[in-house]
């Protein structure tokens, strides 16, 4: 298989599987995306999929300091801006918040939901 056909096959799979799960479900949807290779990569392939209208999200944690926190946050706009998403950021967390995967998910999750 061409590394051409397996793209073109992950990508109907991923459109495959998200119109069934975001079935009845009305958008845009929201994909949090920290800048890093990963949620960069989905961020991709749900656009390529034809999944939306999508809105990448990014959280500061304030665990990497301000000026790598704007990199990362103008590295997500830029691609919002190249796949036609919307785009939102939330700031760091107002108190000091431990560096623990816990903590950064509740930080998360409530600006995510706001």
């Amino acid at each position: 298989m061409t590394e051409g056909a397996y793209h073109r096959g992950l990508v109907a799979q991923v459109a495959a599987r998200a119109q069934g799960l975001l079935e009845g479900v009305p958008g845009p949807y929201v994909v949090a995306v920290s800048s890093g290779a990963d949620s960069t990569a989905l961020a991709a392939l749900l656009a390529e999929a034809g999944v939306g209208p999508l809105v990448l999200a990014y959280v500061d944690h304030g665990w990497r300091g301000p000026e790598v926190a704007e990199g990362d946050r103008a590295h997500v706009e830029a691609l919002a801006t190249r796949l036609g998403a919307g785009f939102v950021s939330a700031p760091p967390p107002a108190d000091p918040t431990p560096q623990t995967e816990d903590a950064a998910r509740r930080h998360r999750y409530t600006a995510l939901t706001r």
